[in-house]
């Protein structure tokens, strides 16, 4: 496949449609974000009601009709039965790691109305009112658990319920992490938004218009990029890097990079070898150094290309320079009042 620079003529005004397109990307992304955000939290909104307003008391005849239609994605409800008495059915819920026991949960029979209920407990003598989250039992349960326990005792056919209440996790947990973890996120989004819809409403607060303040005038600035984008003179080196007469441009996502060719001192192509990627690294009299993510044979085109355009510029890396440049990028810049 080519890599060959391209001309580049845009039939709008460039810097107008990079505005339009940052503004688009913010509200896309965030929104597309903030919609998962929600569709996450309502999925789970069985979960918060328990969060929120339980653990909700729960008698036998509530238990006996959770019973009845026990799906509910998956968690039925956060309850408390009350002070309940357990018997222990001798069967073990062991979690391993590395092959090493990490905790051992006991399995017991509680009875409702003339039924029995699986509970998951710490020990028989709970204490305290019973409290955790009512499921539906699992396939694996039925057929570890249940199944075992109506083969050794019969009389339990037909009489232990499709549901199980577990009173070994804290139940509140999960939904602390969430909002502590996902809570920014989505606060996050919606400041993007305001911000996308202040950007609209006062052009001047958009990023790439105080960019353009940097190098004069915005206005006038944008113009001067919108003519030279659009008079087929400038060359695109594939979708991340554009250069015309006088600027070398890269637009972002979310904003839009530009610098004056007049303003460079150095440049040159970098290669991280281990993650094989290429990038034209531009040194300014600033005394910033940027550097724009191109593909493999796009770098040293583009560096050609700026190179022919900059004959006063250093061109292609240079170890001792880039020791220079990190110590006092002062003395670049002063290298190239001399050249």
């Amino acid at each position: 496949m080519s890599t060959s620079a391209t001309p580049a003529n845009f039939s709008q005004p460039f810097v107008e449609a990079q505005v339009a397109r940052t503004n688009r990307n913010l509200f896309l992304w965030n929104g597309i974000v903030l919609l998962i955000l929600v569709m996450c939290t309502a999925v789970m909104h069985n979960y918060w009601r328990g969060f929120f307003h339980g653990p909700f008391a729960y008698d036998d005849a509530a238990l006996l009709a959770a019973a009845e239609h026990p799906v509910s994605f998956p968690l039925i409800d956060y309850v408390n039965v009350g002070q309940r008495k357990l018997i222990d059915t001798g069967w073990r819920q062991i979690m391993t790691l590395d092959d090493k026991e990490r905790s051992i949960t006991p399995y017991f029979l509680m009875r409702v109305g003339d039924k029995m209920m699986l509970v998951q407990a710490e020990s028989a003598t709970v204490g305290r009112p019973l409290t955790g989250s009512l499921y539906e039992v699992s396939n694996h349960t039925r057929s570890e658990v249940v199944d075992h326990l109506i083969k050794r005792s019969p009389e339990l056919n037909g009489r232990i319920l499709p549901v199980i209440l577990n009173a070994t996790v804290a139940y509140n947990v999960s939904g602390y992490v969430f909002l502590c973890v996902i809570g920014p996120f989505a606060l996050l989004c919606l400041i993007n938004i305001v911000r996308g819809a202040i950007r609209i409403a006062v052009p001047a607060r958009h990023p790439i218009l105080r960019r353009l303040a940097l190098f004069g005038e915005p206005e006038a600035v944008a113009r001067e990029i919108n003519q030279e984008t659009g008079q087929g003179t400038a060359m695109r080196f594939g979708s991340r890097l554009i250069l015309t007469p006088n600027w070398l441009i890269w637009p972002l996502k979310f904003n839009l990079k530009c610098v004056r060719l007049a303003d460079i001192v150095w440049i040159y192509h970098n290669v991280v070898t281990s993650h094989g990627v290429h990038s034209l690294v531009v040194c300014t009299r600033d005394r910033k150094m940027q550097a724009v993510v191109l593909k493999k044979g796009q770098a040293p085109e583009a560096l050609a290309a700026i190179a022919k355009q900059v004959p006063w510029a250093f061109a292609g890396f240079d170890l001792e320079r880039s020791k220079v440049w990190r110590k006092d990028p002062a003395k670049v810049v002063e290298a190239i009042g001399k050249r």
